[in-house]
């Protein structure tokens, strides 16, 4: 990249370095804060609906407050130990934030940008217009305004013109074989030493944020209206795709691909945790 090529220049390596750790400082600080914009929109719908029961509100400081304490964990348990593919996680990251925030708020114009580079960045980014799917459902009145999700695919094909013939090849998006270092779904057939290296790999690799989402999944449905939590259950519905995407075509042990999923997750568990604290009637940070 160009940055790092100035920065060199001017500074040597040292500045390679301050450039790397700030550019990707400012994109999980940005990263964040589209995911505080995600749950003030999440918020917003249930301010839409008749049924007002619900005790899913806050103050904007203990909203932010539960969210940044939230996202560090997460950043900091699927960056710890073996990490691959950093600063792809990283910026996928930020283009799911930006993508999810654009569906919510149907900005199309952002959202094909955003998905336009986000699958330059990582073949994953087409997942992308499955969420604007998702979020918005598809026009059958007016089909022509869904051309415009074609536009990311164009990008990606013409940019990628050189190496497309590489998508059909075995082992290219999805390896069919064991991976040399890497633990995949092959550790299961070793006898009962690889069902149980398998099974703790999927223990704190999924579960750890599986069951965290069941338990807010539970929450939600016990506290809203069918038509309070239909943006709830959209959000729940991507996450869902999202691992199976993972259990499909990451090894086991990738731990790093799963920040691609915080801004799903952050939003979702930190109201969770919000409505818990206010159903139980505990101040948070002094305020009622």
């Amino acid at each position: 990249m160009k940055i790092y090529d100035t920065s060199k220049a001017y500074f040597g390596y040292t500045g390679v370095a301050a450039a790397f750790y700030l550019l990707h400082a400012l994109a999980v600080s940005i990263t964040f804060y589209f995911i505080c914009q995600i749950k003030i929109q999440m918020l917003n719908s249930l301010n839409r609906t008749n049924d007002n029961k619900h005790s899913l509100s806050s103050s904007n400081i203990a909203l932010i407050s539960v969210s940044a304490i939230i996202f560090l964990a997460f950043f900091s348990y699927v960056f710890n130990g073996q990490v691959g593919e950093y600063s792809y996680s990283i910026f996928e990251a930020l283009f799911v934030s930006m993508g999810l925030y654009s569906a919510l708020k149907r900005n199309i114009l952002l959202f094909i940008i955003v998905t336009s580079l986000a699958v330059l960045n990582r073949e994953s980014g087409f997942l992308l217009i499955v969420i604007w799917l998702i979020i918005n459902g598809i026009d059958f009145n007016k089909f022509y305004r869904n051309i415009y999700l074609v536009v990311p695919v164009l990008v990606f094909f013409v940019m990628n013109a050189d190496m497309v013939h590489c998508l059909a090849n075995d082992g290219f998006l999805v390896s069919s074989s064991p991976l040399p270092g890497q633990l995949t779904f092959h550790v299961f057939f070793e006898g009962t030493w690889g069902v149980i290296r398998g099974a703790v790999a999927l223990m704190f690799n999924y579960g750890l944020f599986i069951v965290p989402m069941l338990l807010a999944y539970r929450f939600f449905t016990s506290l809203l209206s069918l038509s309070e939590r239909i943006i709830f259950n959209k959000m729940f519905a991507i996450i869902g795709i999202y691992i199976i995407v993972f259990l499909v075509a990451t090894p086991l042990n990738h731990m790093s691909v799963k920040f691609v999923i915080s801004p799903l997750f952050v939003p979702l568990f930190s109201l969770y945790i919000l409505g818990i604290i206010q159903q139980n009637n505990i101040r948070l940070f002094n305020i009622k």
